[in-house]
């Protein structure tokens, strides 16, 4: 919400994925805004676990903890996280986690 300014579009879907050749079963998080967007660098940062905090979108702090620890919380559980963006059009965040 700190990234999407008002009157935007933030949008939580789940989904179950099942492998019908393993059994296996994925639970799927989609979490798409048309907030500020992230640029391919901070991705790549997120992506490392790197911390690096920006300005909301009406110049709220923070210390950019936010983003590298749910991409931490996401692996210790043998998730997935794909981010795709766009500067100034929005985010979507995928996030696959196995469902047992």
């Amino acid at each position: 919400m700190k990234f999407t300014p008002d009157g935007g579009m933030v949008k939580v879907q789940q989904k179950l994925k099942i492998d019908e050749e393993s059994e296996n079963a994925r639970l799927l998080f989609l979490v798409e805004d048309t907030g500020m967007g992230i640029s391919e660098d901070k991705i790549q940062d997120i992506l490392k676990g790197e911390a690096s905090s920006t300005s909301g979108t009406k110049g709220e702090s923070g210390y950019g903890f936010g983003l590298p620890l749910v991409k931490h919380l996401i692996y210790k559980l043998n998730g997935t996280l794909d981010i795709s963006s766009e500067v100034g059009k929005g985010t979507l965040f995928k996030i696959g986690l196995p469902f047992k």
